[in-house]
């Protein structure tokens, strides 16, 4: 089988080469985009020193903020300024300390695009994965490429660069890491073995950060990764050496809740609240905001069909059918635009997770002997979604926390694919036409999700300049 698997993997050598290189033009392309076509990494975004003032801060045991920097999105509780955002983008500015420019750089822009590469290598590294367990066919191959094409220039990675300003940063890392937490259990499980010791670890320390990044993602991962040391506990009959097994990534995952808790604490007076939204200045201030949560709260299953309809279809209707349901204006505290749908984004992974699905809860998910285990992950990480779909706001860039469990579930359905003898040309020129779709329909979502921003870059423009100038008179416009 080791030969097999090994004389397959040179023959498929030139393909994984090509994909590397598809992914470099587009790590390009992200980097244009997510500029603006300017090239500076360190150009201006909005609230882009948040993170670099959280740093500052919490270096000196401190979770406040500087009410100048964070202005609007700021929480007010017991008279101190707060935010809700993660602490693991503010560790990320740690190498501008030693170079004293921690007040001097904006590095948001080159995160973000860190981050959105090393989500689009490691979707394109699973896919890679599973092209290597298929026996070569030119059926095959065109499948695998247009996967790769389409994973790279369509769907939520490609529509969410619209900017890097301070909501997409933590979205971007958690998805990134998130996707890498899969492709670990997928690189394992695919070949038909165990996860060892090592890998353990590294999936609860990917689980630990990003529970310190986005929590939302973060539960998900906690929950697969327990799901994991649960299995792996029970899986060796020697009693000892299984805890032993076990014990060092739960005390991983002991050591990153006990940092979030308290953060937590610090900044809402209890360790298990995350965010208190009636604590921000804005919501504080807006009758309507506040009556969402009022009358339906931070959370709420109802939402659930209009949130569904929103992201896979576009429109969560909730225009057309206030005539009939009155209550539903204060269902959400805001839909943002433009309208994208999976649907049309991204057609070819929605179809392949649903096969995964299928696949899965069928018993039938790639090996019998990890069955149980990509189960429970993937339920896991539904339930991340299924937070996500029972919150009071919709927006694009939250259809990035989509991609981890929609590529998981496809990863499945692609597996399954590759195990046919032979595809039939209809399904590999049926993927090609609805991926060149998706290609498009992306990227008509992100120009007008760029003019939408339009406000938001003169905002942080403004904010730079005033910034500067009050730091530096000298540096003041005439």
């Amino acid at each position: 089988m080791t030969g097999e698997v090994g004389g397959r993997i040179d023959k498929h050598r030139g393909n994984v080469a090509i994909a590397g290189a598809l992914t470099a033009v587009a790590c390009v392309y992200y980097f244009a985009l997510l500029t603006n076509g300017g090239w500076n990494p360190f150009g201006t975004e909005l609230c882009a020193l948040v993170f670099n003032d959280m740093l500052a801060h919490l270096l000196r045991g401190d979770v406040t903020i500087d009410p100048a920097i964070i202005r609007g999105e700021a929480f007010i509780r017991n008279g101190h300024t707060i935010t809700y955002w993660g602490i693991f983008p503010a560790f990320l500015r740690l190498p501008l300390i030693p170079i004293g420019a921690l007040y001097e750089l904006q590095i948001a822009r080159l995160s973000c695009w860190i981050a959105v590469c090393g989500l689009a290598s490691f979707l394109v590294a699973t896919l890679v994965v599973v092209y290597r367990r298929s026996a070569p066919s030119a059926g095959k191959t065109l499948l695998f490429h247009i996967l790769v094409v389409g994973t790279l220039f369509a769907g939520a990675v490609l529509t969410s660069l619209g900017s890097a300003y301070v909501y997409n940063e933590p979205v971007f890392w958690a998805a990134a890491l998130s996707v890498a937490f899969n492709y670990m259990v997928l690189r394992r499980i695919l070949v038909g073995a165990e996860l060892r010791s090592r890998d353990l670890l590294v999936l609860a320390g990917i689980a630990g950060l990003v529970l310190n990044c986005r929590v939302l993602e973060g539960i998900g991962l906690y929950l697969a990764t327990s799901w994991i040391l649960f299995l792996a506990l029970f899986a060796d009959t020697r009693g000892a050496a299984s805890i032993r097994r076990v014990l060092g990534p739960a005390i991983v995952l002991a050591a990153f809740v006990a940092i979030c808790g308290t953060v937590n604490y610090l900044r809402w007076g209890s360790p298990l609240t995350f965010m208190d939204l009636r604590l921000h200045v804005q919501i504080a201030d807006n009758t309507h905001r506040l009556a969402v949560l009022n009358s339906f709260g931070e959370v709420n299953l109802l939402r659930l069909p209009f949130s569904i309809s929103y992201y896979f279809l576009g429109r969560s209707w909730i225009d057309e059918l206030q005539p009939l349901f009155g209550g539903l204006h204060d269902l959400y505290d805001q839909v943002e635009g433009p309208q994208s749908a999976f649907a049309l984004t991204a057609t070819v992974p929605l179809l392949l997770a649903g096969l995964g699905l299928r696949q899965i809860f069928r018993g039938r998910a790639l090996l019998p002997s990890g069955g149980a285990l990509v189960a429970g992950v993937l339920v896991a990480e539904l339930v991340s979604i299924g937070f996500l779909l029972a919150a009071d706001y919709l927006a694009m860039r939250y259809r990035m926390d989509f991609v981890p469990a929609m590529s998981f579930a496809a990863a499945q359905g692609y597996f399954f694919l590759t195990t046919k003898t032979v595809i039939p040309s209809r399904t590999v020129m049926g993927a090609l036409l609805l991926t060149i779709v998706s290609i498009v329909a992306s990227h008509v979502a992100l120009v007008q999700y760029k003019e939408q921003g339009g406000p938001e870059r003169e905002e942080a423009r403004i904010f730079w300049e005033q910034y500067q100038c009050a730091k530096s008179p000298g540096n003041c416009s005439r």
